[in-house]
């Protein structure tokens, strides 16, 4: 081979090497670009799944509104009784289970706890869907616990505080337990305002000075005439609009008040339900009246 010849092939092979190294830059230029260009898409698809989550919505915390419940309650378990909330969410623009929102629940006072929380959802009426917030709560003070705000933390970590009515609450260690028992059939829910109950005086002595209110001193019954019970009798009361207030749904101990040989008592009994044998449908009109 002549020497113009070794320098051709030579020359040749100096080509094809800078072609392959163009090439092998033109591959990874081209991979980077790739891996760039999915690295954008699954960017792209993150956000639309933020965006889309109703738990990262910016009116998430809009969409709910209370009623004005009225509870009214002496607590005698230690593991707390159960509250019912009623309210409303607003479905028009997005139907959003709330059982996947809510994570935790808090009443704006501390002496209050909430120790169990539970979402249940109804019928939707107008576009608004009903809710029943069903709250587990214990008192941590013997002293009477007001509160009306509730604070809801979403699933974002985010919070929302909203009234609710109001809450009246109080330890029932502080109230008569052995002086009267109720008797015969208790009616527990009410379509509205009404109490029927029998009670039976067994503490030995005649009780006078009856009267029947709640803990917040709101709702107030005094009996005509000088009501006495004696011993071991019972006394059938049917109080026409006990537990008549502003509020739409109501939860009430009824306190009874007495005097048994010149000395004041009060014992509270079972727990009452006002509203809460309406329909879906008349909940929400109510709560959206």
């Amino acid at each position: 081979m002549t020497l113009e010849g070794i320098g051709g092939f030579v020359s040749n092979i100096y080509v094809l090497k800078i072609f392959k190294k163009a090439c092998g830059v033109g591959m990874f230029i081209r991979k980077r670009l790739l891996l760039l260009y999915f690295a954008v898409a699954a960017l792209l698809v993150a956000l639309m799944m933020v965006a889309g989550n109703p738990v990262f919505s910016k009116d998430r915390e809009l969409r709910l509104q209370f009623a004005d419940n009225f509870i009214s309650y002496a607590v005698d378990d230690e593991n707390g009784a159960v509250f019912n909330l009623f309210a409303v969410q607003d479905v028009r623009n997005r139907n959003v289970p709330l059982e996947d929102l809510i994570t935790l629940v808090q009443f704006a006072n501390p002496n209050i706890e909430v120790v169990d929380f539970k979402v249940d959802t109804g019928m939707v009426h107008k576009g608004y869907k009903l809710v029943n917030l069903r709250l587990t709560a214990r008192v941590l003070t013997d002293e009477l616990e007001r509160d009306n705000k509730l604070k809801i933390w979403f699933g974002n970590e985010k919070t929302a505080t909203y009234r609710f009515g109001e809450l009246v609450v109080q330890n029932g260690t502080g109230f008569q337990d052995g002086h009267f028992v109720p008797t015969g059939s208790y009616t527990a829910a009410y379509p509205s305002a009404g109490l029927d109950v029998r009670i039976k005086n067994i503490s030995g002595q005649e009780a006078t000075g009856l009267k029947i209110e709640d803990l917040s001193g709101e709702i107030t019954h005094l009996f005509e005439g000088d009501v006495k019970i004696g011993p071991g009798k019972v006394e059938h009361f049917e109080i026409e609009g006990y537990g008549e207030t502003e509020y739409d749904f109501a939860t009430i101990t009824p306190i009874l008040s007495y005097q048994l040989g010149g000395q004041e008592y009060s014992s509270y009994m079972p727990g009452v339900l006002y509203g809460a044998m309406l329909t879906d449908k008349e909940k929400i009109e109510k709560i959206l009246e």
